[in-house]
């Protein structure tokens, strides 16, 4: 996530011919009147395919809380420039291409300040498959969402390919994409939305926009739960349920936390620990996870708030904070787990002759999963039922909540056309979840 984009109008200057990565030096985009105190690559991790090329950004921070592009204005640096290479060239800032696999580490730094590092994996895998998310999208007229693309390879490795891939809508009457999945609702009806990339495409999502400006409804948020925990070293994670009463959707507004805060935060008052909703439909109920640091372990008291920047316009917005502490809130995890898969394909290799099957599985509550089994059905009609046994399978010792387990599972069998195989996870109701309805899908 950009956590940049929470922050105010860009500073933008007159660029003058002066030394690249000065202070005075703007690309074009003039930051001589920001004091830069941090930098953000994005995408800060990818995985790029020899041979292809990815424009990469630096976003600065600045001490006034305000952003600036400094893109054309940073020196590029690669740790492995014969894995990957970043150009520093006038007509090319910023554009990395991918040259041999492996992986490197990418640095952007301005006026002595340094960037967070990105991650660049190369790989001279095939890419087997791309999805959207979300799977579903109901948005006013005039409304928007940010859409990402998850890329997968023939090795097992996945990553957000967003701005890699071509975003591609049915009806650009009813929705129009820019080329990272920003989608805006543009006119009343219904269309899909899918990408393309290196000849592969996607399975399309459903696009409905509905009316005017937040024509879907009203919009009523509030915090349904908090589950939070700080470790010996102070790291916080929090689990917030953001819940939406109303019947419209809500998109893209911040989740903010303060930790031991003197008195309740004003508005405009800058949090502990913040991280962004990306959508929540009606009558639905979203986590986002919100890590920061606490500054030591224990108990601590958090103010937690939704849309703290008042992007949504709601029907009631005097429900949309919550005081709670890190020893009681969300009853201390007692509640149960939930195994959700949150991704399953295959791959056929004509080569080996083996089918591969990738699986990601997601504990979505906050209590531990503890162990259980994932089965794959290899070229089955039927859907399995709990007990039976896959054509392969693999244990999962351990699943805490709000982390992913990903399984990868071979089959030596033939799958070059279409095969209707079904994974089942908990098979053998190892787990006591309080939702059992959604442990099985199909392709």
């Amino acid at each position: 996530m950009n956590t940049l984009a929470r922050l105010g109008p860009l500073l933008i200057g007159i660029g003058c011919a002066i030394p690249k990565g000065t202070a005075s030096d703007t690309g074009g985009q003039g930051a001589s009147s920001v004091d830069v105190i941090g930098i953000l690559i994005t995408p800060d991790e990818l995985i790029v395919p020899v041979g292809s090329s990815v424009q990469l950004e630096a976003i600065g921070l600045s001490a006034e809380r305000t952003s600036v592009d400094l893109t054309d204005a940073v020196d590029w640096t690669s740790d492995s420039p014969g894995v990957a290479g970043v150009s520093n060239s006038l007509e090319e800032e910023g554009v990395l291409n991918g040259l041999a696999g492996g992986v490197t580490t990418i640095i952007a730094v301005f006026d002595g300040v340094e960037s967070a590092p990105a991650t660049v994996t190369v790989t001279d895998a095939e890419l087997s498959s791309l999805s959207i998310s979300p799977p579903t999208v109901i948005i006013g007229q005039d409304d928007s969402i940010q859409l990402s693309a998850e890329a997968r390879f023939s090795d097992g490795n996945s990553a957000d390919a967003s701005s890699q891939v071509r975003w591609i809508t049915g009806d650009a009457s009813v929705a129009t994409l820019d080329g990272n999945g920003h989608l805006t609702g543009e006119g009343s009806g219904t269309t899909e939305v899918y990408v393309e990339w290196s000849g592969v495409q996607s399975e399309p999502i459903s696009v409905e926009v509905v009316g005017g400006s937040g024509g879907t409804g009203s919009v009523d948020l509030t915090i349904a739960d908090v589950y939070a925990t700080v470790d010996d070293d102070g790291a916080l994670s929090a689990w917030v349920d953001v819940e939406n009463l109303g019947s419209g959707t809500a998109a893209a507004f911040w989740v903010d936390i303060w930790v031991d805060p003197d008195g309740t935060p004003s508005f405009g008052d800058w949090p502990d620990a913040f991280d962004e909703c990306e959508y929540v439909g009606p009558e639905e109920t979203t986590t986002v996870l919100v890590q920061g640091y606490a500054g030591e372990g224990g108990t601590h008291e958090l103010f937690v708030v939704v849309d703290s920047t008042d992007d949504i316009e709601e029907t009631s917005e005097s429900n949309n904070t919550k005081w709670v502490d890190t020893s009681s809130a969300g009853g201390g995890g007692t509640g149960k787990p939930n195994l959700v898969i949150d991704y399953f394909y295959y791959y056929y290799d004509d080569e080996d002759g083996l089918t591969y099957y990738w699986i990601d599985v997601t504990n979505e509550s906050t209590a531990d999963a503890g162990s259980f089994y994932v089965d794959v059905y290899h070229d089955a009609y039927t859907e399995p039922v709990i007990g039976s046994t896959g054509d392969v399978y693999q244990l999962v010792s351990d699943l805490p909540g709000g982390q992913t387990e990903y399984v990868e599972l071979t089959v030596s069998d033939e799958c070059d056309y279409y095969c209707e195989s079904w994974v089942l996870i908990d098979s053998f109701d190892q787990v006591d979840e309080s939702d059992e309805s959604d442990n099985t899908i199909s392709l």
